[in-house]
């Protein structure tokens, strides 16, 4: 299983996930190349929002000094809220098209008497399952920041 942390200072807590991994060392706000060839060479990346996002870039100051307006500017830009719903929607048709195509396939009497194909699909089925999770969990985010 690959993973890609997306994450960002602390606003509201003690620290964010990008505080606590920059005291362990990790550099931050890394080019998407170099993100790309770790994520392949060791299975893990971390994404700063603020080098990825150009609109956290311009609110990282607001986010600094008042966490109530770092909640609410998500909610600022209503072209940005339909892109990040559009490429959700998109996230949950692709992937629940995926799952109906593994389930139809995990039933094939030839792929049944195949054990390592058999586990290659149990694997991504799972995999497919969890991304459906992570997608619909997203959905819930993208509707709470609704202009």
């Amino acid at each position: 299983v690959r993973v890609v942390k997306h994450g960002n200072r602390s606003v509201s807590s003690r620290s964010g996930s990008a505080d606590v991994l920059e005291a362990l060392g990790v550099t931050l706000g890394q080019s998407p190349d170099v993100l790309g060839r770790c994520l392949a060479e060791v299975g893990l990346c971390f994404a700063f929002a603020r080098a990825h996002h150009p609109a956290m870039k311009a609110v990282a100051a607001a986010r600094a000094t008042d966490a109530a307006t770092a909640r609410a500017a998500p909610r600022l830009s209503k072209d940005a809220y339909r892109r990040r719903k559009l490429v959700v929607e998109a996230d949950l048709e692709r992937l629940g098209r995926r799952k109906g195509e593994l389930e139809t396939a995990i039933v094939d009497p030839e792929v049944q008497s195949n054990f390592v194909e058999m586990r290659r699909i149990a694997n991504e089925l799972a995999d497919v399952d969890e991304a459906l999770g992570a997608a619909e969990e997203a959905w819930l985010i993208v509707e709470e920041q609704a202009p």
